[in-house]
């Protein structure tokens, strides 16, 4: 590979680095880079991360394409890429990285455990974009990608295909990892990457079983119940020993389904509906419970008997 090492000052003339990364980042002076001034093409896995550590720079700058055949790790370096990247799988963590054109993975994007900042000023492309990421700016998202929030710290925040609740339930146990008390705790993403690579599944959802929990469950039923629970004077009504209220976090409406106080998990009308339990089992069954009692509302409200609340 051919690459030249240069200071962070003679980064910022070349590359204006300031445009690309947080100012957090730079120590005015003290760092070096390593800079490839024309695209890069790598066979096979590569960790930028250990090749910094073996030059003792704080980076890597790559001005044009950057190719990696198969998995392209960046966790622990500034990464800036003045083109295209296309990669089987891709990691950030910890630091930050800057792609100012188009992120075409095959695999699985994701942010690592110590998180970290990730910039595509053009499209994000890949089967699986899992956020652990401190922050990410995307020019725009392939409508194909598979959103997953994998942090249950995070608060589910932004539009996701799958919470992080849900993930038990969606993909395949053999990628599951449990917490000491044998409750999921995430998935197990090295294994995940590897399935992939054998162009196995890791799902085991099918149309057929998404159907089977959401058949009742469409945005006018959403509507249909959202407004007449907006027309009532109490905060909550009982039906067949569940509570249902309204409950809009972050400008999302959503209906939040309780029992015995314990809250079993909710609907959305973007999302559909999500139960909130870890164990797969108790997924399974509070799911079924939140459709059947959506079920019976709207059935309620359709025949005019909704004074019966």
């Amino acid at each position: 590979m051919n690459f030249e090492i240069i200071s962070e000052t003679e980064a910022w003339d070349r590359y204006d680095l300031f445009s690309y990364w947080s100012v957090d980042y730079f120590s005015f002076g003290k760092n070096n880079f390593l800079a490839f001034d024309s695209a890069v093409s790598i066979v096979g896995d590569w960790n930028v991360s250990l090749l910094c550590e073996q030059h003792k720079v704080a980076g890597v700058i790559i001005n044009g394409d950057l190719t990696v055949s198969g998995h392209f790790d960046m966790s622990d370096s500034l990464v800036l890429i003045k083109g295209n990247l296309k990669a089987r799988h891709v990691c950030i963590s910890e630091k930050e990285a800057c792609i100012t054109g188009n992120c075409i993975v095959s695999g699985l994007v994701y942010g690592g455990w110590k998180h970290g900042i990730f910039t595509v000023q053009e499209e994000i492309c890949a089967l699986f974009l899992i956020y652990e990421f401190d922050r990410a700016s995307f020019g725009s998202i392939h409508p194909d990608i598979i959103t997953i929030d994998n942090d249950f710290n995070s608060g589910c925040k932004g539009n996701y295909t799958y919470f992080w609740h849900e993930l038990n339930y969606v993909f395949l146990p053999k990628l599951h990892v449990f917490a000491s008390d044998g409750s999921f705790s995430g998935l197990d993403l090295s294994l995940m990457m590897e399935v992939l690579n054998h162009n196995e599944p890791v799902m085991n959802i099918t149309p057929r079983k998404l159907r089977m929990y959401q058949d009742c469950f469409s945005t006018d039923n959403f509507d249909k119940a959202y407004g007449y629970l907006s027309t009532l004077l109490n905060p909550f009504i009982e039906l067949d020993g569940f509570e249902v209220s309204i409950l809009d976090v972050d400008q999302t409406s959503r209906l939040d389904f309780k029992k015995e106080g314990y809250s079993l998990g909710f609907i959305s009308k973007e999302r559909g509906i999500i139960a909130l339990a870890k164990r797969q089992q108790d997924n399974d069954q509070n799911r079924k419970a939140i459709e059947q009692t959506f079920c019976n509302l709207i059935n309620f409200i359709e025949s005019g008997r909704v004074d019966n609340f």
